[in-house]
């Protein structure tokens, strides 16, 4: 009587360690999955930066131009050329031409460094949700493998029982 005894608190353990397992492994995916989400976030805010500190330095680049461009005048002035001279107005067009073609390179470049964060971001969030499909699909692995086992010990455990059934009288022929 008691090995059966045993048998069936034997599996019941064994179905609480599964329970446990299965929660640790839930626990572990959603963990996975939310690091990834962390992580992407991030990327996706450094592409944001990337941009805006593109936008910054391409308007500082025309501003330099601008700047430049008025220093060179100053100095055309101080040299005595004429500021209506076609070599005045030449100087300025490269100028400004130099400083539009820098800034929209600036702008191109930044662009294209953001667009291969945010890549990364989709591909980091990929990552979280497989892991985490992954985990869920172990979970359930875990949760049918320690119930099967559990119903094998329990179900040998009620075989090992001796018979409740009272013992039947002999039927007398009359």
């Amino acid at each position: 009587m008691v090995l059966p005894a045993i048998m069936a608190v034997s599996a019941g353990i064994q179905l609480g360690g599964t329970v446990l397992g299965m929660i640790g492994q839930a626990k572990a995916a959603a963990a996975q999955r939310a690091a990834a989400e962390y992580d992407a976030a991030i990327m996706e805010a450094r592409a944001a930066d990337t941009e805006r500190i593109g936008s910054v330095s391409a308007a500082e680049r025309v501003a330099d131009g601008w700047r430049m461009l008025g220093e060179q005048r100053v100095a055309f002035a101080t040299q005595g050329v004429s500021l209506d001279s076609e070599v005045v107005d030449s100087v300025a067009a490269a100028e400004i031409a130099t400083a539009t073609h820098d800034a929209n390179t600036i702008r191109i470049n930044a662009s294209k460094e953001a667009w291969g964060m945010r890549t990364n971001a989709s591909s980091i969030r990929r990552g979280g949700r497989a892991a985490f499909q992954n985990g869920m699909f172990s979970m359930a692995a875990t949760g049918l493998t320690g119930a099967a086992s559990s119903g094998m010990m329990a179900a040998q455990a009620w075989s090992a029982m001796p018979s409740a059934a009272p013992a039947q009288a002999p039927v007398q022929a009359v």
